[in-house]
C-alpha cells in the first residue's frame, strides 16, 4: 500500500456524500481524498498514488464508466482496486461496470458497514496479488481458526457463525432439482471464500447451511464476514432473478469455549448450538442475530456495524413482484 494508512480516493459530485463517507472512512483508519468530478479525479490520480478508488457512475463532466476504462487502460492504474457507486441498480449498468474492469459495485444509499467490508476485502485481495507479482509466488495465508495449531482434546475460545439458507416452496417448484443444487452449492462456496478472507474457516457444511469458526478475539471480523455474506445474497437476487421471498439468508453468531476434535463437524458446545439456534429461529429476512454475551463484548461496535446493515435488496425490492 502507498502509506501506513490506506489512501482512498472518493469521487462523487454530491457534497453531502463526500463529507459523510470521507469522515466515516477516516474514523475507520483510512486516509481519504475527495474529488467532485471526473477531471479532478484524473488529475489527482496522476499526481499521487491511491490504494483504492470509490467512483460514482453519474458525474457532471465525465461518466464514471469512462473514467473507469481510462484508468484500466493506463499501466500505472491497470490493477488499482476500483469500486463503482451508483443510485442506479439496473443489472445492465452493473454488468457494464464489471465488463469495464470494476472490482465491485455499491448502490446508493450507501450501506456503510457493507461498503467498509467490501473495501477491506478488495484491499486484502490487492495486497495478495501484489505479493504474488513481486515474489512470483503467493505469500502463505494467515492461519485460520481451524488451522491455527489446534490440538485434539485442547480447549479453545471460538466465535461461531452459523449460516442457514431458507428456500421457499415457490422457488423449489420453479427450478429443476439440478439447478437448485448448483445454486445452493455456488452460494455456500462464496460464503466459504468470504469466511477465509476474514480469517475464519468452515468447520462443517450441510445441504443448506454452513458453520464457520473464528478465533475468539476476531469478533468484528466474524461480524463483517456475516454482513458481506448477506450482501452476496442480495447480489445473487439481481444476477439470478430470484426474489427475496424465494431465498432467504439467516445468520447466528455466538462465542464460547470448545474442545477441539479431529473432525470439527462432531464438536459440541453450548455456543455452537446457540449460533445454530439463533440462525434457525430468525424471522427477519437477511437478519444477523448475535448472542447477548457476544453483543455485550462488541459493545457500541456492534451497533455501529449493524446500524445501516439492512439487506441491500430492500433498496430495489420493487423489482421483485410477489
Amino acid at each position: 500500500m502507498s502509506s501506513a494508512h490506506p489512501r482512498i480516493l472518493l469521487v462523487d459530485d454530491d457534497p453531502a456524500i463526500r463529507d459523510l463517507v470521507s469522515r466515516r472512512l477516516e474514523e475507520s483508519g483510512f486516509d481519504c481524498v475527495t474529488a467532485r468530478d471526473g477531471n479532478e479525479a484524473l488529475n489527482l490520480v496522476q499526481k499521487r498514488p491511491f490504494d483504492l478508488v470509490l467512483l460514482d457512475v453519474m458525474l457532471p463532466d465525465i461518466n464514471g464508466l469512462t473514467i473507469l476504462r481510462n484508468l484500466r487502460e493506463a499501466e500505472a492504474t491497470a490493477n488499482l482496486p476500483i469500486l463503482m457507486i451508483s443510485a442506479n441498480d439496473e443489472s445492465v449498468q452493473i454488468v457494464e461496470a464489471f465488463n469495464s474492469g470494476a472490482d465491485d459495485y455499491i448502490t446508493k444509499p450507501i450501506n456503510f458497514p457493507v461498503a467498509l467490508a467490501r473495501i477491506r476485502s478488495r484491499l486484502r485481495h490487492f495486497d495478495e496479488e501484489s505479493a504474488v507479482s513481486r515474489s512470483g509466488e503467493a505469500e502463505p495465508p494467515a492461519e485460520s481458526a481451524k488451522g491455527a495449531g489446534y490440538q485434539v482434546g485442547e480447549s479453545y475460545d471460538i466465535v461461531f457463525l452459523f449460516i442457514k439458507l431458507e428456500m421457499l416452496a415457490r422457488l423449489a417448484t420453479s427450478q429443476s432439482e439440478a439447478r437448485l443444487s448448483t445454486m445452493i452449492d455456488s452460494i455456500l462456496q462464496l460464503f466459504q471464500e468470504t469466511s477465509l478472507r476474514y480469517g475464519g474457516d468452515q468447520w462443517s457444511r450441510g445441504d443448506d447451511s454452513c458453520l464457520f469458526a473464528f478465533a475468539g478475539d476476531q469478533r468484528e471480523s466474524a461480524l463483517l464476514a456475516a454482513i458481506e455474506m448477506q450482501t452476496l445474497i442480495d447480489m445473487y437476487y439481481m444476477l439470478e432473478e430470484i426474489t427475496p421471498g424465494q431465498l432467504t439468508l439467516h445468520a447466528g453468531m455466538s462465542r464460547g469455549s470448545v474442545v477441539y476434535r479431529e473432525d470439527p463437524s462432531t464438536i459440541y458446545s453450548e455456543a455452537l448450538n446457540l449460533s445454530s439456534h439463533l440462525a434457525r429461529e430468525s424471522r427477519t429476512r437477511g437478519g444477523i442475530r448475535i448472542s447477548a454475551t457476544l453483543a455485550a463484548e462488541l459493545g457500541e461496535r456492534a451497533g455501529w456495524y449493524l446500524r445501516d446493515a439492512r439487506p441491500a435488496s430492500e433498496y430495489f425490492e420493487y423489482r421483485f413482484p410477489a
